[in-house]
């Protein structure tokens, strides 16, 4: 049991490690897009404890893919990752919070229980899976739909007609059922290998779906990679599942049963309002909210050059120059914008301080994949006048 663990955490150590050089500019200081601190008066760490604090991140990282158990390498990764996180709230990426929750157990438990261990990992995976089906499913307000069509599948689409045109609809309809009916077979012994087959086949089609093109979102490259690495090795063909039993393992320790409300009941609380979309494992769901800067021209020209060039030609007003914050944050730091209202409101917040003329600056808030929900408008005046 311990070695399928250790195997599963080489690859959640690995895929993080390629995450974070994958997107490095998110986790230093000294960069162009803003920072989020959790406590909007923390100051960022300077040149060069910013790189030192990275280092030990990244280094923790890569130590734990040679041993993945070694509690000198995860207490000090664990402890690094906090106050990155903490520093800023862009960094709140969901396969950041993945490969936390599947390493968070190894650092808790004092005696390597390899079975509780092994089922707290799959616990995770399951988790992940289930909610990752239930954001998109239609009738709890999903754009998984037109996401699917206007974005993933849209090259496949664009060249597929009559009978290859319709499969490919009904395979976007399918998607969230097929999550759950995975989540559902890998907590079964008898379907376990058959879901995790099925969970590795359909990591694979998403690493054909999603590649290179404008604005993809290459930093979850790797992590559908380690997925296609850590389903088989907690589920395929390993030790039987006996969830009652490798709970009770944990004693009366109250840990175990707080990593299990972490994973299965906190992302529900994302529908009323208690916790993040990020950490409630939604995968493509659509519910990505934008944010566009408009901006006459002229005021743009005393921008820095790097900013300046961000804008683009309005399409939405005449003479105006604007900016995409999302495309913004998937080229300069490689993740897609954290859009949660309070991020969003302070970003806003931070332009109006720079003193632009009354009405020059202004905000549209849209949800690109909720047709249903109108864009909104924001000024500077309406910011300072309250929620």
């Amino acid at each position: 049991r311990l070695s399928r663990v250790a195997l599963a955490q080489r690859a959640v150590a690995a895929g993080l490690a390629a995450g974070v050089l994958v997107s490095w500019k998110l986790w230093v200081a000294s960069r162009l897009f803003p920072h989020f601190p959790l406590l909007g008066s923390v100051p960022q760490p300077p040149f060069p404890a910013d790189l030192l604090l990275l280092a030990l991140f990244l280094g923790a990282a890569l130590g734990l893919v040679a041993r993945p158990l070694n509690g000198w390498l995860l207490r000090p990764f664990l402890a690094a990752a906090a106050v990155l996180l903490f520093l800023d709230q862009m960094r709140w990426q969901p396969w950041i919070w993945f490969y936390l929750l599947m390493t968070l157990p190894l650092a808790c438990s004092r005696t390597k229980e390899p079975r509780l261990l092994l089922h707290l990992q799959r616990l995770v995976v399951a988790g992940l899976l289930f909610w990752g089906g239930v954001h998109k499913l239609g009738f709890l307000g999903s754009g998984f739909a037109a996401l699917y069509e206007g974005y993933l599948a849209a090259p496949m689409l664009a060249a597929a007609g009559g009978t290859a045109r319709e499969a490919v609809l009904l395979f976007g309809r399918l998607i969230p059922w097929l999550e759950l009916g995975i989540a559902a077979g890998l907590c079964w012994n008898r379907t376990r290998d058959g879901a995790a087959l099925l969970a590795v086949a359909m990591h694979v089609v998403i690493l054909l779906m999603i590649v290179p093109r404008e604005h993809a979102n290459i930093v979850v490259w790797p992590w559908n990679a380690a997925m296609i690495l850590i389903v088989p090795a907690l589920f395929f063909r390993g030790p039987a599942l006996e969830w009652r039993q490798a709970l009770g393992d944990s004693g009366r320790r109250p840990w175990p049963a707080l990593f299990a409300v972490l994973v299965l009941v906190m992302p529900a609380t994302y529908y009323a309002g208690l916790w993040d979309r990020a950490l409630s494992f939604h995968l493509y769901t659509g519910r990505q909210q934008q944010l566009i800067v408009l901006l006459p021209a002229q005021p743009t020209l005393g921008l820095v050059p790097e900013l300046r060039r961000q804008f683009v030609e309005s399409r939405q007003a005449m003479g105006y120059r604007e900016l995409n914050v999302d495309h913004w944050s998937d080229r300069e730091l490689r993740v897609p914008l954290v859009s949660e209202d309070r991020i969003l409101r302070r970003f806003m917040e931070r332009w109006c301080a720079v003193g632009f003329p009354e009405g020059d600056l202004i905000f549209i808030l849209h949800h690109p994949w909720l047709r249903d929900r109108p864009a909104r408008r924001v000024t500077c005046g309406e910011l300072r006048a309250g929620p």
